[in-house]
């Protein structure tokens, strides 16, 4: 969903949505903790948050047409994948799947990856894990997972980062443990982003 003359600005703990057109808030809401990044994908806004102590941080999910919050969770992404049902996020071997909806968890599972985290890709309606070594397909409704071969004209074993049209990679910045940096830049400020009718992530590096 591409919108024109709109962008999106966070002072504090309020977020407001800004047409550069006609020079006016279409909406603002309070989130009650201090912003330190936003991502939007397509309809979604995935905005960081943290306590006022500084002591826990949170995510928000909002809709971008009208500014309202869907769930806060007390976690921070580093870089996700959406279906029409869920989000989906690594950190190290392990995937976890969330409700869209309301935040809550569908399941977490630990994956067979020993030495190095796996890449999560979107392909079609498939969800797969993989690696140089193998690849696995993940039943999205329960989290099993089975060994497969590459989707048909792909070897994505070799390929370092997939996004298709309904996915966009989220500040893949590389980092120790996951390979990839967290959702929204510190302090940012974000303007028009477009994504298909979902978006995700690259969930992970090497093997």
């Amino acid at each position: 969903m591409k919108t024109k003359n709109n962008i999106l600005l966070a002072e504090k703990m309020s977020l407001s949505r800004f047409d550069t057109l006609t020079s006016k808030i279409i909406w603002a809401v309070n989130l009650e903790k201090t912003i330190t990044g936003i991502t939007r994908i397509d309809n979604l806004i995935f905005v960081t948050i943290i306590s006022k102590w500084g002591i826990g941080q949170y995510t928000s999910l909002l809709k971008f047409d009208t500014g309202e919050i869907l769930w806060t969770i007390k976690k921070v992404f580093t870089s996700v994948l959406i279906t029409d049902q869920y989000v989906f996020s690594l950190k190290g071997s392990k995937l976890e799947a969330l409700s869209l909806k309301t935040g809550k968890e569908h399941f977490i599972i630990s994956t067979t990856f020993k030495w190095r985290p796996p890449k999560l890709a979107l392909i079609g309606e498939k969800l797969y894990l993989y690696s140089k070594k193998k690849v696995l397909e993940v039943n999205q409704k329960n989290g099993q997972l089975m060994e497969v071969e590459s989707p048909k004209g792909l070897d994505i074993r070799s390929i370092t980062i997939l996004v298709d049209e309904f996915q966009m990679n989220i500040n893949t910045i590389a980092t120790p443990d996951s390979g990839v940096g967290f959702i929204g830049d510190y302090g940012s400020v974000g303007g028009d982003a477009s994504g298909g009718d979902g978006g995700g992530g690259d969930g992970g590096g090497g093997e």
